[in-house]
């Protein structure tokens, strides 16, 4: 029989800090990618949508010189390559003076938001729509003026008729919406059914999360009740609650070095720059870092209460 209550023990011990720790990990997640606030602080302390809207400045000139080579489909001379890329700087440059930080900020929250809303069943489909009515009216001339400052010559070889820059961009213009409905952008490039599956994993985690953990934290109350009694199990529930939470910084902790180590010594294809990741990487774990402490002040306060009681029931015999 006492092997059986050391066999049991153990095995609703090590339950518990399994338990303890994938709790702690849904915390930590509910508390920063899942909370819009997070979101909010994060850009104040680590400026992330000032990174993101530089480093777009940077790659898509790039981008778009290989949309347009893979579209020619044929050879380029590097002085045409290095020309190109530079009347697209100067464009690009106009679309970051137009669509500018805040306004990114704006938007980016926007569609967060709105995943997050799909993500907690407060509403059934991604609806956030991004309004580039006002920047759009702002792009034209900006881009007439760039337009009319390149040569006839080089305009002509772009084929483009000098006289008519200004009407062919009132007729792009003209083409492009006032505003993006992500869901349908979303469906345009056929990745519904990839975001949906990724969007019901997140709920069914989410779900899960919501009840699993107490359920499974009461019943190891019951059972250490029922073996070691009370208040002992106050100080054994306790003891393995802070176990857990040791064992979860740890792990953040290694989690956290591997990630900085492969963005700062590998190569990532991203807008923004390795400092800004690894700013962003550390505001994200030092909010995290909450929860284990909060684990271990209960956990504290469970061994007192139960040496407490014990103490008190001792001195009552």
């Amino acid at each position: 029989m006492r092997v059986l209550k050391i066999f049991a023990l153990l095995i609703m011990s090590v339950t518990l800090i399994v338990t303890g720790f994938f709790y702690q990990l849904g915390m930590g997640i509910e508390r920063t990618v899942l909370n819009i606030n997070y979101y909010h602080n994060l850009n104040n302390e680590v400026q992330l949508s000032s990174h993101i809207h530089q480093g777009l400045q940077e790659v898509m000139p790039e981008m778009m010189l290989e949309g347009m080579h893979e579209e020619a489909n044929e050879e380029i001379s590097k002085e045409m390559v290095a020309e190109t890329k530079e009347r697209l700087s100067i464009i690009v440059q106009g679309f970051a003076q137009v669509f500018d930080e805040k306004w990114l900020e704006e938007q980016l929250l926007i569609v967060i938001n709105d995943v997050l809303a799909l993500i907690k069943g407060e509403q059934e489909e991604i609806a956030a729509v991004i309004s580039i009515s006002e920047g759009k009216e702002q792009l034209g001339p900006h881009l007439v003026q760039y337009l009319e400052k390149i040569p006839p010559e080089q305009l002509k070889q772009m084929e483009m008729q000098p006289e008519m820059v200004k009407y062919m961009v009132e007729d792009i213009f003209v083409e492009i919406p006032d505003e993006i409905v992500l869901g349908e952008v979303i469906e345009a490039q056929g990745m519904t059914q990839e975001a949906n599956e990724a969007i019901s994993k997140v709920q069914l985690f989410k779900s899960g999360f919501n009840f699993v953990p107490y359920i499974l934290f009461a019943l190891i109350i019951a059972g250490l009740y029922l073996i070691v009694g009370f208040p002992r199990v106050l100080t054994w529930f306790g003891t393995l609650a802070i176990i857990s939470a040791v064992i979860f910084v740890t792990g953040v902790m290694l989690f956290r070095n591997v990630v900085v180590e492969q963005v700062t010594f590998h190569s990532i294809e991203s807008p923004i720059s390795t400092d800004a990741l690894i700013n962003t990487i550390n505001y994200t774990v030092n909010n995290i870092y909450a929860i284990p402490l909060s684990t271990v002040i209960i956990g504290i306060i469970l061994i007192f209460g139960g040496l407490l009681i014990t103490k008190i029931n001792d001195s009552k015999n």
